[in-house]
């Protein structure tokens, strides 16, 4: 739930009373008995209730005067308070008429803060009558203006609306951009309120998108500034926003906890929507087994929103209860809800509520075994959620659609959506995210046990204690070896019990000892590797700024030839800028599995003349003879992608450590193995020692050194080129010695005979 625009109307009058009297008119002179008049009417008509029987008259009064006085600043006004009288009415179109009207006259008066003020309620009418293009179009040129004025607050609010709309249309990537302006401008500014409000909105997207971790640390952030100001309104969303993450993270016990704060501040607060909406969250909280309970919050919720008026409210609740008469298979009454919902969701546009309105009658007709149904309401949801990335709904909907299939006898397009309903729930499960979201619970957890732990050890003291004590007894009064027999043999047992449970506990302190040092290992490999990133992401930058500063600064100072020279160097930072980021992306690729491999038959030959080709400038600036001594008719079996990828990395490391004037030869090896080929990039550049040459494909032991002529590198390509060649059966090693070059070598399938 966003807090963007809470209430726009009370930023309609924000300035009236500042303003009123400096500026009152073109053309006719206004005497200063005019203006009073004018000012006393404007400042009456900030006191009335503007659905009391005062307010119209006064509003004719103050235009009446206005037009007979000729005062434009007072018939603007008088506009714009009766604009505002018929959008609290409810009559948006004659509401952003005399909004329109208001403006115009600002504008022809060159009054840019009322001007920007009545463009910006336009926009909210806009946003009420479901244009949202147009609200878009006015709170842009809102911004703009506020821009041009030095007015930041203004900006920071101009820019939250515009994020707002966009998330309203669920376009959530623009709706992030927004969002980071106006937080970077509230961020700066003393309001706490707005600050958090942005803060969770960007929360809430964050919360679309199903990156849980990155909607709660918004939710959290936002909550502890509305309970730094004591806002009990806002107070009440952050709770309950909170509690849909845990929910959704299946964490159903805190999701309880914080939905039932939330309602308590809801009602502290006195605002029926907040007040259904905790409802609402409640209700969804429950599961099977308490649908009675669910039942009971959902048409509290629906009541409230309904008092309310909040149409969007009442959808969420049919929602609810249509999914919660499903689960207990009513479907009769589920798809009745759901068809309410979907009614509603389509009268105001919401596109995610069409989409999951679609997939709950999907879900309705799987139950009652109609799949025909079934399968076109659900193709209509996923054909939304795929247009506009609903996570969620593709994951959900492609589970439907797969069961659908099948018991329509469609085997092929059932595994086809289960494979994408699994492929789905793996990315929005993803265990980084789970483990982030439940670390602290886990935390408290560990301490616990420790605590345990350390009680059990006092236990054992004690009752070693006590066994001495005993046995020191059973010594002194002992009367016959029977009993001093049965009394070594008990001890005896305990001793071995003791025994096995000191293995046991070393056996697991041993395993925990080994899944340490491997996590150390692998989080020291991390670490290094992004300091060289943040290093070698940083160097380019600085030096492309250097260089466009001087260019800037000392244009017409410099030389063409100087100039040309900055340029070239501008151009080269970028290109190897540019091989690092595409390196990182194709590392990250690789070793999260999203790298896709397309194995076909490539002829090497031809793709190595084209890359050579690539790589012109960088060979004749070292004066470098590089050749290609593969066949035409030599085949591998290999992805293309992939494979120009490792072609680049071996060519652009030859040329790197090559002397001006080497050698670099492309050949294919002598011998063949298991059905692979071997390929080589042979230099006789700087060359390598034994040490070097046996880490250099190891990722975690990065070792980045400078080229012939100082050029520099991360140590990646190596590494990444290594996991190309497994992930496609072959092995990659070297053969090198100082001063005489390196023979990188390769396999890969052959492709003879296919």
């Amino acid at each position: 739930m966003l807090s963007g625009i809470s209430n726009p109307y009370r930023f309609f009058l924000l300035l009236t009373l500042l303003l009123t009297g400096i500026f009152t008119g073109c053309g006719k002179k206004e005497t200063s008995d005019e203006i009073r008049h004018t000012d006393r009417l404007i400042s009456r008509l900030l006191t009335l209730a503007w659905n009391s029987k005062e307010y119209l008259a006064t509003v004719d009064s103050l235009q009446n005067y206005s037009v007979r006085t000729e005062n434009k600043f007072g018939l603007a006004k008088a506009y714009s308070f009766r604009g505002s009288y018929f959008f609290r009415a409810g009559d948006y179109k004659k509401a952003l008429q005399r909004f329109s009207d208001a403006a115009a006259i600002f504008e022809e008066m060159g009054n840019e803060v009322e001007y920007s003020d009545e463009v910006e309620k336009m926009g909210y009418v806009q946003l009420r009558l479901e244009d949202r293009s147009g609200a878009i179009e006015s709170f842009k040129k809102t911004a703009e203006m506020r821009r041009a004025l030095g007015d930041s607050t203004g900006l920071g609010a101009s820019l939250n609306d515009i994020g707002f709309v966009y998330w309203q249309a669920t376009n959530y990537d623009s709706a992030v951009v927004y969002f980071d302006k106006a937080l970077s401008i509230r961020n700066e500014l003393p309001n706490i309120d707005h600050r958090a409000s942005t803060l969770n909105n960007l929360g809430t997207v964050y919360f679309n998108w199903a990156l849980f971790d990155k909607a709660l640390e918004y939710y959290i952030r936002a909550l502890e500034l509305q309970k730094e100001i004591k806002n009990d309104y806002a107070i009440a969303i952050a709770l309950c926003n909170i509690g849909l993450i845990y929910k959704e993270t299946s964490q159903r016990e805190e999701a309880i906890s914080n939905f039932r704060e939330g309602l308590r501040y809801a009602y502290a607060a006195q605002d029926t929507q907040i007040v259904g909406y905790a409802y609402y969250c409640l209700g969804d909280a429950f599961d099977s087994t308490a649908v009675d309970s669910s039942f009971y919050y959902f048409f509290k919720s629906l009541e409230a929103y309904t008092i309310g008026k909040a149409v969007e409210g009442q959808i969420i609740c049919f929602k609810g209860i249509g999914l919660t008469y499903l689960e207990i298979k009513n479907y009769s009454a589920a798809e009745n809800y759901f068809r309410q919902m979907l009614n509603l969701a389509i009268s105001k546009n919401i596109l995610l509520r069409i989409a999951e309105a679609e997939k709950g009658l999907g879900d309705v007709n799987l139950g009652i075994k109609n799949y025909p149904a079934a399968i076109s309401h659900t193709k209509t949801a996923l054909d939304l959620a795929n247009e506009y990335n609903y996570k969620s709904v593709i994951r959900d909907a492609s589970k439907t659609l797969s069961e659908a299939y099948r018991e329509s006898g469609k085997t092929a397009d059932a595994l086809r959506e289960l494979e994408n309903h699994l492929r789905y729930k793996e990315e929005i499960e993803n265990e980084e995210m789970q483990k982030r979201l439940s670390g602290l619970k886990n935390k408290f957890t560990f301490q616990k046990y420790e605590k345990d732990l350390e009680e059990q050890r006092f236990e054992n003291e004690r009752q070693k204690i006590y066994l001495g004590g005993a046995i020191l007894i059973l010594l002194i009064l002992a009367v016959t070896s029977l009993f001093l027999l049965r009394f070594n043999k008990k001890l005896h047992k305990i001793n071995l019990l003791l025994e096995d449970k000191n293995v046991l506990i070393k056996g697991q302190a041993d395993e925990l000892e080994r899944k340490n040092n491997e996590l150390q290992e692998s989080n020291d490999a991390k670490d290094k590797l992004f300091s060289i990133i943040a290093h070698d992401l940083r160097s380019p930058f600085q030096v492309l700024t250097g260089i466009s500063t001087l260019l800037r600064e000392d244009y017409y100072e410099l030389s063409t030839e100087e100039r040309l020279e900055f340029i070239k160097n501008m151009d080269t930072t970028a290109n190897r800028t540019y091989d690092l980021v595409e390196n990182l992306l194709h590392l990250s690729a690789s070793r999260t599995g999203k790298l896709a491999i397309n194995p076909q038959v490539l002829h090497p030959g031809e793709i190595i003349d084209n890359i050579i080709s690539l790589y012109e400038i960088q060979i004749s600036n070292k004066n470098l003879v590089v050749k290609n001594n593969i066949k035409d008719d030599v085949g591998v079996i290999a992805d293309k992608q992939t494979f120009q990828i490792l072609i680049r990395n071996l060519l652009n490391n030859a040329i790197k450590y090559s002397l001006p004037g080497g050698l670099i030869f492309f050949n294919a090896c002598n011998h063949n193995e298991d059905g692979n080929i071997c390929l080589s990039v042979e230099d006789t550049g700087t060359g390598m020692d034994d040490e070097l040459s046996k880490s250099i494909f190891n990722i975690n032991k990065i070792k980045s050194r400078k080229g012939t002529e100082g050029e520099k590198g991360t140590g990646l390509g190596l590494g990444l080129c290594r996991e190309l060649v497994e992930k496609q059966g072959g092995r990659i090693w070297v053969e090198s010695k100082i001063n005489e070059g390196s023979k990188f070598r390769f396999t890969l399938p052959s492709a003879a005979g296919k």
